[in-house]
């Protein structure tokens, strides 16, 4: 009986790693590289760009179709490729009724961009608080670190020992705001290669938010006073040399906000059903335009503001996924399910099983046909482990004739 279970336990364990390795080197062997379209909008031409890659020369094609180089597609988004046309002397000396300066362009082309695994990554609840104001200019890894529950407590990182009266201060601060312990969520942006610092938010358990940084040694606390209906989720902060916004404000129920540097306003922004745990948001600012992508698997939904938000036009393409590759089409019929530990979703290692494709029960099927023939030719008979053939196609065979069909005697 023991040796039964673990005889099974060996063919399941050879359709779980089967399930990993045959559809990988499938991909690896058969697989097409696809590259999603790219796209920006013209402040030239008031349309849409599309950048696409076509007999491995890439191209731009506006939003009906007309097609242009990839040097023509410079000229239309001179904000973009400013320094190729400012390399070539081909800048134009003003835009839009506004004289063009290099260093103007650079500070107002703005991004940030928000993908799955940023939400779901692990991390140390360990933050470093840097002096916001540094005495030269030049942000540094500061001696101790903060972590924040049920409050806030300084931890040096030379002698791990908590620093009672740094915390004491803190604590009061965030209290005197408003704070209500404990810490739900902390979100900054943890690094010195960044123009400046803007410290953290944090949201406490009455789900407001508090902006809290280290100027001149002391602590600075406020509270954004959000409304009731706004129920922060995730915040990514991005320092940027334009302070229009101090970061992107994800809610609860996925509605979008930039907290502006106005006295912390919360910016609506118009892109509705973005999800956060499986879209990719992009977001492009220049000195006329504000563009927002969602890509959501093989479409891209996208989004152009003027720099009050407003919305000005919409666009929605999209392009051949994997999927719809004939390899990828074979592949339906050929495996049933495929796993992986790893996906772009997350930073986590984990089972990630793809859904069972009704399409491989032909080949499963044709698998559970070909066992039970080996089964009679061998036993004379058909044994009940046949049915692993057919619910695991390839997987199940693969197994069952390693451990000769499942032999027992």
């Amino acid at each position: 009986m023991l040796q039964r279970i673990s005889r099974l336990g060996m063919i399941l364990l050879v359709i779980f790693l089967s399930s990993v390795f045959l559809p990988k080197i499938y991909w690896l062997i058969f697989g097409t590289r696809i590259i999603p379209s790219r796209v920006y909008y013209s402040p030239v031409t008031n349309d849409f760009m599309i950048g696409k890659m076509g007999n491995k020369k890439f191209y731009w094609e506006d939003q009906y179709g007309k097609r242009y180089t990839r040097q023509e597609g410079d000229s239309l988004l001179p904000l973009q490729n400013y320094r190729v046309l400012a390399a070539k002397g081909k800048l134009p000396d003003s835009l839009r009724g506004i004289k063009l300066d290099i260093e103007e362009i650079r500070r107002n082309n703005i991004n940030l961009r928000v993908k799955p695994y940023y939400l779901d990554s692990p991390s140390i609840p360990l933050y470093p608080l840097f002096e916001s104001k540094p005495p030269r200019f030049k942000l540094e890894i500061p001696e101790y670190y903060f972590r924040i529950k049920e409050g806030i407590e300084f931890i040096s990182a030379t002698t791990n020992q908590v620093n009672d009266s740094l915390s004491a201060i803190y604590n009061m601060a965030l209290k005197e705001a408003g704070f209500r312990f404990p810490a739900r969520k902390v979100f900054g942006n943890p690094t010195t290669r960044k123009p400046f610092d803007e410290g953290y938010f944090i949201i406490d358990n009455a789900n407001q938010i508090f902006h809290l940084k280290r100027i001149h040694d002391r602590p600075f606390c406020a509270n954004l006073h959000l409304p009731a209906s706004v129920i922060p989720e995730w915040i990514i902060v991005k320092e940027m040399s334009l302070k229009e916004f101090y970061g992107l404000l994800i809610t609860r129920d996925n509605r979008l906000y930039f907290i502006l540097y106005d006295h912390y306003k919360l910016q609506p922004l118009p892109v509705p059903n973005f999800d956060p745990l499986n879209d990719v948001l992009e977001f492009n600012g220049n000195l006329f335009f504000r563009t927002f992508n969602v890509i959501s698997g093989t479409e891209n939904h996208s989004f152009v503001t003027n720099r009050a938000y407003a919305l000005i036009d919409t666009l929605r393409i999209s392009w051949t996924g994997q999927a719809d590759t004939p390899a990828g089409k074979a592949a339906a019929y050929i495996f049933p399910f495929s796993l992986r530990f790893a996906d772009s979703s997350s930073m986590y290692m984990d089972f990630y099983f793809t859904e069972y494709n009704v399409k491989s029960l032909i080949a499963c099927l044709f698998f559970f046909i070909l066992t039970l023939t080996m089964m009679r030719r061998k036993f004379n008979r058909v044994k009940p482990i046949s049915v692993l053939a057919l619910v695991f196609g390839m997987y199940g065979f693969i197994a069952l004739t390693m451990f000769n069909l499942g032999q027992d005697e």
